[in-house]
């Protein structure tokens, strides 16, 4: 399934909940405005002026939501930075070690306590190479994070990128040779140093012959299906970040046209509160259901150390989700407030005539 019929498919169902939700917290209110007769709005003259504001507040109510779901998306995912800062927050000495020791675990079957294998001495170097290495890899793969960026949002034509491995290369034949030094097998207890080294190049070629001495990443090497899909994400990407302006001003234009129509300045204050108290309430539930389907995230791995990362890092995406929260739930009292201390008669009047032109 393409990227684009995902996203189609998601804005579908968050329509359909914000139809749902905002139906029924509207009914609520609607309940409210009956006892609260001095609160109670205007009637409308006409059916259709009353399905025609019904028709904005869903708008509003909508835009309010994507405005949201997309400000806080573009301060995450599509943000670098942030990216950068979570994969920093990864401890990559205890993952690969963790990886290595599962992939291990598998093969160590009926060994005799005390011997060492291939894949222990493996094991350690690995951890010990990452320990040593491993903040200089992660600035390598923060710098190729920021390069497949540019290449994502359309500031460079192809996505060329190269990460030198030569010197992990290095690092894994040292501390091997650390390793097997300090505690050999028991068939070279005695063994010369020739020996030894020839013993570690064996385990070297049987446990990383796989690790290049450059990893080279390039879409003029991608299968025709694959560079499909980043041009879908690509033309995504390049426009992701004026999208929350787009939906900002059209947050504004349905407000704008509600106080017009409404003609009633007090009643369009009391429309407003409700449509933004209830696009609180559809934000913090698309933040819960979010941090729902985070919490499986973490099972998308077997090593428990990243596990651990990525749910740190879907945490963090819930807590940008559920900022504006808090805000829309504050803007939506305060306008249903004041719409309790504005005058009905010569306030709303002024209003209308400013509005009208009249």
């Amino acid at each position: 399934m393409s990227f684009t019929i995902i996203f189609v498919l998601s804005i579908l169902l968050m329509i359909g909940l914000t139809v749902i939700i905002y139906s029924v917290v509207k009914r609520i209110f609607k309940l409210l405005e009956e006892r609260l007769t001095r609160l109670k709005p205007v009637s409308l003259k006409t059916v259709e002026k009353g399905r025609f504001i019904l028709a904005l507040n869903m708008l509003l109510v909508l835009f309010i939501g994507l405005e949201g779901i997309t400000s806080s998306l573009a301060d995450t995912i599509f943000n670098p930075d942030f990216v950068v800062s979570e994969l920093r927050k990864l401890d990559l000495a205890d993952a690969a070690t963790e990886l290595w020791s599962r992939q291990s675990s598998e093969q160590l079957t009926g060994q005799v306590a005390g011997l060492f294998s291939e894949e222990i001495y493996a094991a350690q170097s690995m951890e010990a190479t990452i320990s040593q290495l491993g903040p200089s890899v992660i600035d390598r793969l923060t710098a190729a994070v920021y390069t497949g960026f540019e290449y994502l949002t359309g500031n460079q034509r192809d996505l060329d990128l190269a990460i030198p491995l030569d010197d992990l290369q290095q690092a894994l034949k040292q501390n091997l040779v650390k390793v097997v030094a300090k505690s050999p097998p028991a068939e070279l207890k005695n063994a010369t140093p020739e020996q030894l080294r020839a013993y570690c190049d064996e385990v070297y070629q049987h446990e990383f012959e796989k690790v290049p001495p450059v990893v080279n990443v390039s879409s003029r090497n991608s299968s025709p299906d694959v560079i499909n899909r980043l041009n879908e994400f690509r033309i995504t990407a390049s426009y992701f970040s004026y999208i929350p302006m787009l939906f900002l001003s059209l947050i504004v234009l349905m407000s704008a046209l509600i106080i017009v129509v409404r003609r009633n300045f007090k009643a369009a204050l009391w429309e407003l509160g409700i449509i933004f108290v209830v696009s609180g309430i559809i934000d913090f539930l698309y933040a819960y259901i979010a941090q729902q389907a985070g919490m499986h995230a973490g099972m998308l791995s077997f090593v428990p150390s990243v596990n651990v990362w990525l749910l740190q890092v879907v945490a963090d995406v819930v807590v940008a989700v559920r900022q504006p929260v808090v805000l829309l739930a504050a803007i939506g009292a305060g306008l249903l407030t004041l719409s309790v201390f504005v005058p009905r008669n010569r306030i709303d009047k002024k209003a209308t005539l400013a509005l009208s032109g009249d």
